[in-house]
């Protein structure tokens, strides 16, 4: 039996509604307008065909806002903080605080961290180590 996978995390909206916050502009009085939801979810959509956040399982087909991202929630904030960046200079014309800029900056190194993949480097057999390598006459032998 096919199962179809249930996407969770936070709500396509809520990593909209944490971009705009950290711009520090407020929905308090009106509320976001459809309008400001599909230009972010739009952005954000392109955003996450891109590395880093092509790891983490982003449902890009689904343009509804309120839809499940489909993310672990702990990567709310890199997401949401990279987008608020990209929002500053296309929609809002607002630079982003030097306090969400610092948040960012932690955060998306935290997720870069986490999806970075080790480069491993096997050498082939009797292949020399070289000077500066203690008893440099020695050779490499096989990772494996």
């Amino acid at each position: 039996m096919t199962t179809i996978p249930i996407p969770s995390g936070p709500s396509n909206k809520e990593i909209i509604d944490l971009a705009y916050l950290a711009l520090g502009v407020s929905d308090a009085m009106f509320g976001r307008t459809d309008d400001e939801y599909a230009s972010a979810m739009t952005i954000l959509r392109a955003m996450m065909g891109e590395y880093p956040f092509d790891q983490l399982g982003f449902d890009t087909y689904d343009d509804n806002v309120t839809e499940r991202s489909g993310i672990d929630a702990r990567w709310k904030t890199a997401v949401a903080y990279s987008l608020a960046e990209r929002l500053s200079s296309t929609t809002v014309q607002k630079a982003m605080p030097s306090a969400s800029m610092k948040t960012k900056a932690d955060s998306y190194s935290r997720l870069c961290a986490f999806v970075n993949v080790a480069p491993t480097m096997r050498y082939a057999d009797g292949t020399a180590g070289g000077s500066g390598r203690r008893g440099y006459r020695t050779y490499i032998t096989d990772a494996s």
